[in-house]
């Protein structure tokens, strides 16, 4: 029974607290804690780097795969559909 008093005697305060727009915290302690977020660290900065770094390593090889892939699929389509040239169409689905 004591704590089930204990409980609601809590929420009361926290409500009560709510409700009149107190707080806990002091305001140099929220100034502290959104001063901490601004800064990212110097592991922050070593991960960036290391991403940017990675990102400027892999861009050739993704346009490269890129472009192969696209001559893949031109390939496919001129074998299905032919090629058309000035005197007609020229490939496999003509006869």
């Amino acid at each position: 029974m004591d704590n089930a008093e204990e409980k609601v005697a809590m929420r009361e305060s926290k409500r009560r607290e709510r409700q009149s727009g107190s707080s806990r915290y002091d305001l140099r302690d929220v100034e502290a804690l959104e001063d901490s977020d601004n800064d990212i660290g110097l592991c922050g900065w070593l991960l960036v780097a290391l991403s940017i770094l990675l990102m400027l390593l892999t861009l050739p090889i993704s346009v490269w795969m890129c472009i192969k892939i696209v001559k893949e699929y031109e390939r496919a389509i001129i074998f299905r559909l032919g090629r058309i040239l000035r005197g007609g169409a020229k490939g496999p689905d003509t006869t």
